[in-house]
């Protein structure tokens, strides 16, 4: 999650971003997945967000979020009972 969220739009505050990161995310960003748990965790800052400050920055997250779901589609993986 903290990688994922780090190249959110508006991360300013966040530490910079290791180049060396993101050169191996851009290597590799064709076998990279994302746990569904990820996915809940964003989801779950951006409503959190939504409550309690709607406007440009939680609409700004909101696309960045749906941009994400689309590039890793078909490469979320899923919690089960065997995976927990």
């Amino acid at each position: 999650t903290d990688v994922v969220s780090a190249f959110a739009p508006g991360a300013g505050d966040k530490p910079r971003i290791d180049p060396a990161l993101v050169a191996w995310l851009r290597r590799n960003e064709e076998r990279l997945f994302m746990s569904v748990i990820t996915a809940l965790e964003l989801e779950a800052g951006l409503l959190k967000l939504g409550r309690i400050s709607p406007g440009a920055r939680h609409e700004r997250l909101s696309t960045w979020f749906s941009t994400v779901l689309t590039f890793y589609a078909e490469r979320v993986l899923p919690l089960d009972l065997r995976v927990a």
